[in-house]
């Protein structure tokens, strides 16, 4: 019952993400971006691009390994929490460098760009691992952290996180809003799977030998 409600959120969002990859491949969505991109960049202050270099950078690789480690490396968040975490964002990161190739589209131009980033544009790799990676630690807060408002307080600040880090992106010129919507769409079908997987029990399934995981 539980995979069937939840089947749509994985098919919506995933269908969401083709249409803009085909409007992408159509150059339909051009005025868009670039008129978004303009009213993001009259945003441009220093003190605002210091701001959003921190929050794009609470999505790069290594923070997202660092915090995998420190959950990996504590005995009880290791299994529960860290292994789901670990292989949730490595499939998105896997998954997203596939898409990459696949479509092909390149970054805007580098006179925008504020930070050093190389590669290709779609789907935005942070957008889509941020979502993922937070969006499951927002879950698991919702499971294991009790019900106050402290809790209430930081799934709500990881919630304005994700949408921080996809804003981020554009802001600093390395991203087109497409490839931040889409990041998102296809971050959004990755989670649920997992919480899927996660709510069917497959942790308990666990085993290697005559040992099962706790």
């Amino acid at each position: 019952m539980i995979i069937n409600k939840k089947t749509g959120i994985i098919i919506i969002p995933l269908g969401l993400f083709l249409i803009i990859g085909l409007l992408v491949q159509l150059n339909v969505a051009t005025t868009f971006d670039y008129s978004v991109q303009s009213f993001i960049f009259s945003m441009h202050r220093d003190c605002l691009t210091v701001f959003f270099k921190i929050v794009t950078y609470s999505a790069n690789w290594q923070t997202i390994v660092i915090f995998c480690a420190v959950f990996l490396t504590v005995k009880r968040t290791r299994i529960r929490i860290g292994l789901p975490l670990s292989f949730a964002s490595a499939i998105s990161t896997m998954l997203y460098k596939w898409v990459k190739l696949l479509y092909a589209r390149p970054r805007p131009e580098i006179v925008f760009h504020l930070i050093e980033q190389g590669g290709l544009s779609f789907p935005s790799g942070h957008s889509m691992t941020g979502l993922v990676f937070y969006g499951l630690l927002i879950y698991f807060i919702a499971k294991y952290g009790g019900k106050n408002r402290a809790q209430k307080a930081l799934m709500s600040l990881l919630v304005v996180l994700i949408v921080l880090i996809g804003f981020s992106r554009v802001y600093l010129g390395v991203h087109y809003p497409t490839d931040v919507l889409a990041g998102w769409f296809l971050g959004t079908s990755i989670l649920v799977s997992a919480i899927i997987i996660l709510e069917n029990g497959y942790l308990e399934e666990i085993k290697f030998g005559k040992f099962k995981l706790q």
